[in-house]
């Protein structure tokens, strides 16, 4: 029997919608759909929202919440550039000698802030349904400066006049926040869905054949390769 499974979220869900478009068993919800504005208030999810998920049956669930916070911190060079480590003793290299050296968990904090809506959506949302859920790991960051600044769009007037900040730490930052949405989903009970690892190169940074044409996002490859990871 094939499973039914309904995608809800944020903008990195359009390349998993893109890639569903002709699987019927696939079905998805945009948030950030003006109907469904606020989708969170007071603690509460639009009864909007709730209506829509549960318009049709399904097997299992799976989100997509937020999942660009990391590229806030660390897309655009900071006017302070900072590095920070995971353990004591590792090795920023030469490049990161002039860079400001600030505590893992200073980061942490400032991440996990940013995902407190995140947090808040998910537990109400477990409440709603005893069906598997899933909560989507975001794809990790785009390594090349060329296809950044070609596709930077809302970043390009910062990029160009700050410079964009080296992918290892791009990629630590990215590192922390899933690390973060795993402790989350965790603690709620379901289940955090790690990126596809065909689409993730040597070094851990999102493969070149999964690019969007954004500065952020994956594309619908990417998304088919999350379908195969739910079916």
């Amino acid at each position: 029997m094939t499973r039914r499974v309904v995608v809800l979220g944020h903008s990195h869900m359009m390349a998993i919608a893109h890639a569903a478009l002709e699987q019927p068993e696939f079905r998805t919800i945009q948030l950030l759909d003006p109907a469904f504005d606020p989708v969170l208030a007071e603690g509460q999810i639009n009864q909007a929202v709730i209506d829509a998920f549960l318009a049709e049956p399904f097997d299992a669930v799976a989100l997509t919440l937020g999942g660009n916070e990391h590229v806030v911190l660390g897309l655009v060079e900071h006017p302070q550039p900072f590095d920070f480590t995971f353990v004591d003793g590792e090795d920023l290299g030469d490049a990161a000698s002039a860079r400001e050296r600030v505590p893992v968990e200073l980061v942490r904090r400032a991440i996990g802030r940013m995902l407190i809506y995140s947090r808040q959506f998910l537990e109400k949302f477990r409440a709603l349904t005893d069906a598997p859920m899933y909560l989507l790991e975001p794809p990790p960051p785009i390594r090349s400066d060329k296809h950044l600044l070609e596709y930077g769009g809302v970043f390009i007037k910062e990029m160009e006049a700050r410079g964009i900040a080296p992918p290892r730490l791009r990629h630590k930052l990215w590192t922390l926040q899933t690390d973060i949405y795993a402790d989350m989903a965790a603690a709620i009970g379901v289940t955090y869905l790690r990126a596809p690892p065909e689409a993730i190169d040597p070094d851990g940074m999102l493969a070149e054949r999964a690019w969007n044409l954004d500065a952020t996002h994956a594309n619908p490859w990417y998304g088919s390769l999350v379908l195969e990871q739910l079916r």
